[in-house]
């Protein structure tokens, strides 16, 4: 992953024990989320717009403050490969398409067989409403909030399997990983029903899947974004032009 003659670490912080205990600490906040969308009723904008402008920065500051201090690791240790600012730009286009394409594809057979929440259930509309009610903070939201999101779920996500891979290089190890990556994102979206929680977990799959290849973070941020915003972007701008509500 990294060249062992620039690894700095002291010896305690390449231990096993290390990793597990940051794993733990790193998912402190995403397991508040989880309760709280499982027990604390139907999501409203105002919780929306909390997490998007304040959960997200405190995650990113915790797990920055863990692979610093605890790991002994910098920002940089979590891209496995090298790369430049073009083809980080061009790898998130493509992984955008490839998961939107297998959430069209997917989606309509996974909610036949599993409940997933409506707009009003999972609380799209009363965050919608409330964003074209202000386009200012439309504006924020799609730019700012909604790239603060996809940084703090995709550095939750690498930061995890990083630090997964570094407790055991077996394949199979390795494998368990994935899929509890893939699970743990999906079980934070549980306020959009089982078949929303499905749906997450395969987008999941695929974006550690293409972490692991490509090994850049920025690809799957740049991803993530994109995802959100094609999906809220237009909904939003075409009611603040109209003037008309869901």
């Amino acid at each position: 992953m990294n060249n062992p003659s620039l690894d700095l670490r002291k010896p305690w912080q390449r231990t096993r024990w290390v990793q597990a205990l940051a794993i733990l600490l790193g998912y402190i906040f995403p397991l508040t989320v989880f309760i709280s969308q499982l027990f604390g009723g139907p999501p409203t904008a105002q919780g929306y717009l909390l997490y998007a402008f304040g959960y997200t920065l405190l995650v990113i500051a915790e797990l920055l403050l863990i692979l610093w201090f605890l790991c002994g690791e910098k920002p940089n240790n979590l891209n496995l490969k090298p790369g430049v600012w073009w083809k980080d730009m061009l790898g998130g286009i493509v992984l955008v398409v490839l998961t939107f394409s297998v959430k069209i594809f997917l989606d309509p057979m996974i909610a036949r067989y599993f409940h997933r929440a409506s707009d009003i259930e999972s609380g799209m509309v009363d965050l919608v409403n409330t964003l074209a009610d202000n386009p200012w903070l439309a504006a924020l939201f799609l730019g700012l909030a909604v790239f603060s999101v996809a940084g703090s779920e995709e550095l939750t996500r690498v930061f995890f399997i990083t630090r997964w891979m570094k407790i055991s290089s077996s394949k199979v190890w390795l494998g368990v990983g994935v899929f509890l990556s893939a699970s743990l994102f999906g079980l934070n979206h549980v306020a959009q029903g089982y078949a929303g929680v499905i749906s997450v977990t395969l987008n999941g799959l695929i974006m550690v899947l293409w972490y692991l290849r490509f090994g850049r973070i920025f690809h799957l941020i740049i991803a993530h974004y994109l995802y959100d915003v094609i999906q809220l972007g237009p909904v939003i701008i075409f009611m603040i032009l109209g003037g008309r509500r869901m």
